[in-house]
């Protein structure tokens, strides 16, 4: 659910309010955008948020506000990086501040998961480099989009350093009068941090893992349970017996995407897809690898809705492991960016 006013003192000033609940998840957020700060090209937004996940190995809430700028490099004077023109691109730098605890920790629990236990404050600094060249936010036909973000923590609570590069391409390959317009989407995510923190080793703290199943993300897999994939560490019962696996989230990723969208009823913004989505999690002395990532396959329906951007999922995983959890159906809401 979610209501807003995109012009809200008539200069492009946005402001919003959601809620999302699911079997899984609540998130509850608000946002005001303003495009142009102080008479210049500067945009600044403000977000307040909770958020909480009911996860098959703990609880995690999120509690807490951001302030976000962002600016074109060339208005900085930076025309070009070599090459390549910088008309499209924007850098952010962006501060959060948040309370995050984790629950639900179990007798059985393993210690990866349990040291977590409790709530911390966490300060981040956000540097980004943002290009974007879509020609239609909500139903992108033509251009791409790719973010460089960052999350350097340490101002308070834990330090970690965390960064994700995220692209999707779109390509018109059919424009015809009989058979409308067909699309493909191609996506490629990266992600990987580290702690800083000597008494947890390298890997990340376990509340910015990375947890790419299920749809909920940049690039997610569909067809595997939301916060799914990645790392399984074995849980033991009180005689030592193994008896079933915990996901404990990597500290890199890397997810794969091919999509195709077309036409279905177009007087209605109604347009199918096809798609074949690939990914998983690792630990940082990993090397990802493409036999190594979890793979689905599926179809599904988009509904440029008078409320936004809708989307409808049914996918199959190809090669589950034996202890991932699968998810026929997804529904998304918002731009698929």
């Amino acid at each position: 659910f979610s209501v807003g006013n995109s012009n809200l003192f008539g200069g492009g000033e946005s402001v919003s309010a959601s809620a999302q609940i699911g079997f899984l998840y609540q998130n509850y957020n608000l946002n005001y955008t303003e495009p142009w700060f102080l008479d210049m090209p500067l945009g600044v937004s403000l977000q307040a948020f909770y958020n909480k996940l009911y996860l098959y190995s703990f609880d995690q809430t999120n509690a807490g506000g951001a302030i976000n700028t962002s600016y074109p490099l060339t208005e900085l004077g930076f025309k070009k990086l070599g090459p390549i023109p910088l008309d499209d691109v924007t850098a952010g730098l962006g501060y959060q501040l948040e309370n995050i605890g984790i629950s639900g920790i179990n007798q059985f629990t393993t210690f990866d998961i349990a040291r977590y236990k409790g709530y911390r404050l966490i300060s981040e600094l956000m540097p980004s480099l943002r290009r974007f060249t879509v020609d239609n936010p909500s139903d992108p036909r033509s251009g791409s989009v790719m973010n460089l973000n960052l999350e350097l923590a340490g101002l308070g609570g834990d330090s970690f350093v965390k960064g994700v590069f995220h692209s999707r391409f779109f390509y018109p390959y059919i424009k015809s009068p009989k058979w409308g317009e067909w699309v493909a989407v191609l996506g490629v995510t990266y992600g990987i941090g580290t702690s800083l923190g000597g008494s947890n080793g390298s890997e990340l703290p376990l509340y910015e893992r990375f947890f790419p199943g299920g749809l909920g993300g940049e690039g997610d897999v569909r067809g595997y349970s939301l916060y799914s994939l990645g790392p399984q560490v074995p849980e033991y019962n009180q005689q030592g017996v193994p008896f079933q696996v915990q996901q404990v989230g990597g500290s890199q990723e890397l997810l794969l995407s091919g999509e195709t969208t077309f036409p279905i009823w177009t007087s209605f913004g109604i347009r199918g897809a096809a798609f074949l989505d690939a990914g998983n999690a690792f630990y940082l002395n990993q090397t990802p690898a493409l036999n190594d990532l979890q793979a689905a396959v599926g179809f599904g329906v988009r509904w440029k809705s008078p409320f936004g951007p809708i989307a409808i999922d049914l996918a199959a995983p190809i090669n589950p492991r034996p202890n991932d959890k699968r998810t026929v159906f997804d529904f998304g809401a918002g731009a698929p960016l």
